[in-house]
């Protein structure tokens, strides 16, 4: 951390900030769906802590020693399958209600005469400078969790109080602007969704129908696995992979809907996670594997030269080179994603029993083959 700072700023570690204190223990199943409100790790994680219809309800007897989130305590989740997603903050700035705290989640309670404001916090704690030092913080290997102790001791910068209430005030400009455009987008992407759906089902101009165990579909369409269309993780590095191979690593974070962030720089197999494993090649589809809420899936249109994924994901690769696209958008339908759904293990399998119905152009009739619904 550099030594020059702005006049007026100050440095301290976060413990000086205040004390921590943990979230629900000693629960079971049967304590959770009535009684009193709980923060998720969702609402945590996404910064919705206002959304009260988003709190669970939790059972807690007169007398339990469970705390109670208060108006400005900044909260952190506590683990999570990639580093880059240890310790995500979000401060709770509601005084109407007193929710209590998820167990996967730790709270930070400021010390009244501490300089901080809560809302420069809400920010602050989620910049990109902190998120860099809060990275090393991960320890793991599968999961990655977050020590307390060391979070205490990690140093940071503050400005005076005065200045922070006027930066917090900027940015919060900026994400009411960030927030009203995101609606528009919301509307067109409810609109893409909704046409999705209509053409993948429906398909254009046809008058003629028959059921299927997927339901109504066109008369000239098929019923398909999935594997009929693709190979899943085709390719993988090997155990032989050189130390010194170097290439651009692809975590969950660095995929939305529809979009790849390809990290700046590239990393050696030697220095990668053990997750990083995944061959990506141009024409492939991405399927995150983990937590579907993100919807993580993304199709690479680009030339991918040393593009490696984590094992997160499944790598759809189309068998007759040139039907990503479709495949992604069929992946992404309603009719396709409510039955790869697995409530049991909280993952979307990708994998040979999923189905999907696709049009069968007649140019590929061969190429696809069309099977029967495996059961």
């Amino acid at each position: 951390m550099s030594k020059r700072v702005p006049d007026g700023w100050f440095t301290k570690t976060i413990g000086d900030i205040g004390p921590f204190y943990n979230g629900l223990s000693g629960k079971t199943s049967k304590d959770f769906g009535q009684g009193e409100p709980f923060l998720t790790y969702l609402q945590v994680f996404n910064k919705t802590l206002s959304v009260k219809e988003q709190a669970g309800l939790v059972s807690v007897d007169e007398g339990e020693k469970q705390e109670k989130v208060q108006y400005e305590d900044i909260l952190f989740t506590t683990s999570s399958e990639t580093p880059d997603e240890v310790g995500m903050a979000a401060v709770f700035l509601e005084k109407s209600w007193s929710p209590y705290l998820n167990s996967f989640c730790f709270g930070l309670r400021p010390k009244e005469e501490f300089p901080l404001s809560p809302e420069f916090a809400n920010h602050f704690f989620r910049g990109d400078k902190f998120r860099d030092d809060m990275r090393p913080l991960a320890q793991g290997s599968t999961r990655f969790n977050l020590s307390k102790e060391n979070l205490k001791k990690l140093s940071v910068i503050l400005p005076p109080p005065s200045e922070q209430k006027k930066i917090a005030s900027i940015l919060t400009s900026v994400d009411e602007v960030a927030e009203n455009t995101q609606k528009q987008i919301d509307k067109l992407q409810d609109l893409k969704k909704a046409t999705m759906n209509e053409l993948l089902t429906k398909g254009l101009g046809h008058t003629e129908f028959k059921d299927s165990k997927l339901g109504r579909i066109p008369k000239s369409w098929d019923v398909v696995s999935l594997s009929d269309l693709a190979l899943v993780d085709r390719e993988s590095l090997s155990s032989s992979t050189s130390p010194d191979y170097q290439f651009f690593y692809i975590d969950i974070t660095s995929v939305k809907t529809c979009f790849i962030n390809i990290p700046p720089t590239k990393i050696k197999y030697d220095d990668s996670p053990s997750r990083a494993r995944r061959v990506v090649r141009k024409g492939d589809v991405l399927l995150s594997t983990v937590r579907p809420n993100l919807k993580a899936f993304a199709y690479v249109e680009n030339d991918c030269l040393d593009w490696i994924c984590s094992t997160g994901f499944s790598v759809l690769s189309p068998k007759d080179g040139n039907g990503g696209r479709f495949i992604f958008y069929s992946v992404l339908s309603e009719f396709v994603t409510k039955q790869h759904y697995c409530p049991n293990v909280l993952r979307w399998m990708y994998c040979n029993h999923l189905i999907a119905y696709i049009k069968q152009p007649l140019r590929n009739a061969s190429d696809l083959n069309p099977k029967s619904i495996p059961t």
